[in-house]
């Protein structure tokens, strides 16, 4: 019995709720599904729901690979069906990373110091160099999704680059300090070392397991080379991580597995 009278719930138990627990903190922070956050979620339950944000990715993609899929069977051209798959992956997620990834791409363009492109970040105000990065970055995934060979292959690049893309988040944050002056959210709340460990494991389960080893392994490599090297550029440019610096993360990351799966399979 525990001090208050209540009987201790077993190990596994407790664990089971507790990966329940991030998993509903995970869904709530990167898409906009109806889900019911515990209102006594505090910093550290948000530190280590990263663990759970390669699973979020996983959903998010099945739902766009069922999509896709879908359109398919409807007999659509793989160019349209395409575009829905990348479209629900928009909606899903709020529109979170391509406004992210447009305020980073206006902000270069406006400001030289990384404190001033930290504060110059608006979301509300779309410039040029913000719309043509939106337009690059939409359009390459629509093209390599279309590009893949058969239909499992689309669904299998679109599930494997989702979870991928998020296992970037909780690394980011994890090795990088946050910009002085970011925007505080969820998203930005640092991740644990065991939630970041967890989060990697997981990743690299997801990819391998969709993509096969041989194509996996390559994606892996060149998407945490290019996660990496996106990661190293959003320091360089802010002095940190910042939301919008994460999208662009998660953007390099989800194009570079794709990519990969695409040319490999």
């Amino acid at each position: 019995m525990s001090e208050n009278g209540e009987k201790p719930q077993p190990y596994l138990t407790h664990t089971s709720l507790a990966w329940w627990r991030d998993i509903q903190i995970a869904l709530a922070t990167l898409t906009i599904l109806p889900i019911r956050v515990p209102e006594d979620v505090g910093g550290d339950d948000k530190a280590s729901s990263g663990r759970a944000y390669p699973i979020a990715g996983l959903v998010i993609g099945v739902i766009a690979a069922a999509i896709f899929a879908a359109a398919m069977d409807l007999k659509l051209w793989r160019l349209v069906s395409a575009i829905a798959a990348i479209l629900i992956i928009v909606v899903l997620t709020g529109t979170r990373n391509e406004m992210g990834v447009a305020a980073f791409a206006d902000a270069l363009y406006r400001k030289s110091k990384p404190k001033d492109r930290v504060a110059s970040m608006d979301h509300t105000h779309l410039g040029v160099h913000g719309l043509l990065a939106i337009l690059f970055m939409v359009t390459l995934k629509i093209g390599l999704i279309a590009a893949a060979a058969t239909t499992i292959d689309s669904a299998a690049a679109l599930i494997a680059a989702s979870a991928a893309a998020r296992t970037a988040l909780p690394l980011t944050t994890y090795y990088l300090p946050q910009a002085v002056g970011g925007t505080e959210s969820p998203l930005t709340v640092r991740a644990s070392r065991d939630a970041m460990w967890t989060a990697l494991a997981l990743g690299i389960a997801f990819v391998l397991l969709f993509l096969g080893p041989l194509t996996g392994f390559v994606a892996l490599a060149f998407g945490g080379l290019v996660g990496a090297a996106a990661a190293w550029r959003v320091r360089h440019e802010l002095g940190g991580y910042t939301g919008e610096g994460l999208a662009v993360v998660v953007s390099a990351t989800e194009i570079a597995v794709l990519l990969a799966a695409v040319i490999i399979r």
